[in-house]
């Protein structure tokens, strides 16, 4: 595989390793710091053995990489730098849903509990893990949302929106890039409901949905097809 489906993969496991773990915890009322113990030893080992077990092929995949840039790769990361750009300087201080998810998010961190009461937040694991990232970086999971993650996060997308052009175009790199650029005007300018993806993508991608609705159906639709 690719290098672009490589990384969504190991992505995608190491979220969902998150919310089978989360899940029962937060049904039982632990503790968030066990979560954050848990998850925290079962990824470190994780890079140990990795590493322990494909040190040489990693060092010869890092040795062995070309990169070749040509210009319809320069406007796609163009449009992707654009967008987080405009994340980082422009949509910053959008609230978002931040009373439900980012309090959350806080909660956690600072009284060492999850959130009981509300099945809605009980059943996910999104806010958590922000939470686990605020509280191993000691980051306000607030800067974590609204300026790191859309810094991680879109150009994850976008990732993703280049592979179904690849894969619908045949590798024509003219086409491809064109797709990703009508994309990203779908994107950037499709925000006429609260309720749409290109919203969504645009505005909150640090929200579990935009991450499901962004990356991981496309990609597993990527997958399929």
């Amino acid at each position: 595989k690719s290098f672009a489906e490589k990384y969504m993969w190991g992505n995608i496991i190491l979220w969902t390793l998150f919310q089978i773990i989360c899940v029962p915890l937060d049904l039982v009322n632990a503790s968030f710091n066990t979560l954050v113990l848990i998850y925290g030893i079962i990824i470190v080992g994780m890079l140990a053995v990795i590493f322990a077990r494909k040190f040489q092929v990693i060092r010869n995949s890092l040795l062995e990489l070309k990169v070749n840039i040509t210009l319809y790769d320069v406007v796609i990361i163009a449009i992707i730098l654009l967008q987080v750009f405009t994340y980082i300087f422009g949509v910053t201080y959008n609230g978002a849903d931040d009373a439900t998810y980012i309090s959350a998010s806080q909660y956690a961190v600072q009284k060492n509990h999850f959130i009981q009461g509300d099945w809605k937040l009980l059943l996910t694991s999104w806010n958590y893990y922000i939470a686990f990232l605020g509280k191993i970086t000691g980051i306000h999971v607030a800067a974590i949302a609204h300026t790191i993650l859309p810094v991680w996060l879109v150009p994850m997308a976008y990732m993703v929106h280049t592979l179904l052009g690849r894969k619908l175009f045949q590798n024509n790199q003219k086409k491809t890039a064109f797709f990703v650029f009508l994309m990203s005007v779908l994107i950037t300018f499709g925000g006429y409901s609260w309720y749409v993806l290109t919203l969504r993508l645009a505005i909150c991608v640090w929200h579990g949905k935009a991450v499901m609705a962004s990356i991981m159906l496309p990609f597993l639709f990527y997958y399929l097809i």
